[in-house]
């Protein structure tokens, strides 16, 4: 498996800027019944066999860009991460927020894009520190610690996995093209 996790990844300011709007009142969230998208069930990567999150499975998401489009208000918030990610070009960006469980449970395994060429990559950037990884379907484990980044083959199977420490989880996810 081939993944990068860069630590501090952004400076200071632009950390808690993004950290502090991300978790204040008037950032919108947008409630979403999955946290994995319908289609997903039908993938040859979806699990349930790692007590999958039934009763949780619901998530709030902020999309920032989409469809070539920069479709926020509050896309500014991620433009130092896009300068320090240096991509060819984006093909989403999307936060999401899923809520503390009473025990830790894997959401389902998924690939962000089917079919995706071996340039595509995601990336995940963890805007807090919880106890609710990122685990890759080999098993490793990647730590969610605020100001985190990891990016990794967009073809990697990988699934959140709820928190039970921190009231949410909260992280922003960029597909793009990497930059040769």
């Amino acid at each position: 498996m081939t993944y990068k996790v860069y630590d501090n990844f952004l400076d200071k300011q632009d950390f808690l800027n993004l950290k502090n709007t991300m978790l204040g009142n008037n950032f919108p969230w947008f409630y979403h019944e999955k946290t994995i998208t319908t289609y997903m069930e039908n993938s040859a990567f979806y699990r349930d066999d790692k007590s999958f999150a039934k009763s949780g499975d619901y998530q709030f998401t902020h999309n920032f860009y989409s469809n070539h489009l920069a479709n926020s208000t509050f896309f500014e918030l991620v433009i130092p991460l896009i300068q320090k990610i240096n991509p060819k070009s984006v093909v989403r960006i999307k936060a999401n927020l899923t809520n503390k469980t009473d025990r830790s449970m894997v959401y389902g395994f998924h690939v962000d894009q089917d079919n995706a060429p071996s340039n595509l990559k995601t990336a995940v950037y963890y805007v807090n520190t919880t106890n609710g990884p990122t685990l890759f379907e080999d098993g490793t484990e990647v730590e969610s610690l605020e100001n985190r980044l990891v990016i990794f083959d967009t073809n990697l199977v990988h699934s959140a996995v709820s928190q039970t420490d921190e009231r949410a989880r909260i992280v922003i996810n960029f597909n793009f093209y990497e930059n040769f």
